[in-house]
């Protein structure tokens, strides 16, 4: 008997999609492929024909995206998956997120990692992941870009369990031009929700409180300094 074991496609589109509403969002100019490679897993593997994913949104900046999974035939459930997503700009990443516009104006990146199956201590729908994300050039809609306008890093490695509702960040990095912060953050659903968030350290430099304000706030003296340095935990 003859089986199906391998599609290509190009030029493909991915839409997205919250419920039945269609979001103004997709992937165009995708290519990639769909091969079995044992009776009981397989590989999904997509990127765009010329090595970069692009999505608009209201024909606003274009973003540019490369991901690839591995997947289970049974219930086609990723067991890893990778995504890059670089020039992207902030309000078309939480129009696709959230649906909406902030007015929140920058640059963002983001690298992420998730699996599924592969430690021996992993448990029924346990993912591992990791992410590093990084945003500058944050301001306000309506006010012009400046040379100290805000930039940070984020790093985040945990656990997340879709169906116990729960997620464990057990590292979390956020660091800005000269303050930053390491702790950890540990939310659980079900029938009694809670949640955990510690600083393990925290350092904040007045200057980038100072900075954060400018992007946010006209007409602020550019005579006006601040340095005082806090620590806490």
């Amino acid at each position: 008997m003859n089986r199906l074991q391998k599609i290509d496609f190009d030029e493909g589109r991915i839409n997205f999609k919250a419920g039945d509403d269609k979001l103004p969002f997709a992937f165009t100019n995708v290519s990639g492929s769909v091969e079995q490679t044992s009776p009981d897993a397989g590989n999904c593997a997509w990127k765009p024909s010329h090595g970069e994913v692009e999505f608009r949104c209201n024909q606003q900046e274009r973003s540019k995206c490369r991901a690839t999974s591995r997947v289970l035939r049974r219930g086609c459930s990723p067991r890893k998956s990778l995504c890059h997503w670089s020039e992207a700009s902030l309000a078309d990443a939480f129009r696709l997120l959230r649906g909406q516009d902030y007015g929140l104006r920058g640059v963002f990146a983001l690298d992420g990692t998730a699996k599924s199956g592969t430690d021996k201590e992993d448990g029924p729908g346990d993912w591992k992941f990791s992410v590093q994300g990084r945003a500058r050039q944050i301001h306000r809609w309506d006010l012009t870009e400046r040379a100290d306008n805000p930039r940070l890093n984020v790093n985040v490695n945990g656990r997340w369990n879709v169906g116990a509702r729960s997620l464990v960040a057990e590292e979390i990095a956020v660091e800005g031009p000269r303050s930053n912060f390491r702790g950890m953050v540990r939310l659980a659903g079900g029938s009694a929700p809670s949640m955990e968030l510690r600083l393990d350290s925290l350092g904040i430099q007045a200057s980038d409180l100072l900075a954060w304000y400018r992007a946010f706030h006209p007409g602020v003296d550019e005579g006006v300094t601040a340095e005082e340095y806090l620590r806490a935990g």
